[in-house]
């Protein structure tokens, strides 16, 4: 099964063009609205890595980081900005704008090496 990742931004055009973007790569894609909505969704089923926005209202997604940090197994977080991350944020992060083929590489870095694997196989109709 495809790796499940959980976009989180407030703005509906960018959350829309990456939903697209990422299910076009062969991953399940959930979407959140805010930091609070992740959370809500987090506990209903838990993604294999959340790809966050850091500036939103509600709860942003350094707060959101934070909350799940605590989270065994650890859930990965890739963070994406417009402005520069706070010195000492240890998650992955990628500046916006991007282009989509840094985004999917930026993620296959970060996954497991099973879950790449299985989006790379599906790509070819294997799994």
């Amino acid at each position: 099964m495809p790796p499940t990742i959980l976009v989180v931004d407030d703005d509906p055009g960018l959350r829309r063009g990456l939903v697209d973007a990422l299910a076009d790569a062969g991953h399940t894609v959930a979407e959140a609205t805010d930091g609070l909505m992740a959370l809500k969704q987090i506990a209903r089923h838990v993604p294999d890595l959340i790809l966050s926005d850091v500036r939103m209202p509600h709860l942003d997604g350094i707060g959101l980081a934070t909350a799940l940090a605590p989270h065994t197994p650890p859930i990965l977080t890739i963070l994406m900005s417009a402005t520069p991350l706070p010195y000492g944020c240890a998650h992955p992060f990628i500046r916006k704008p991007f282009a989509v083929e840094v985004l999917l590489t930026l993620i296959a870095r970060t996954l497991p090496v099973s879950s790449v694997a299985t989006v790379a196989l599906s790509g070819l109709g294997a799994v």
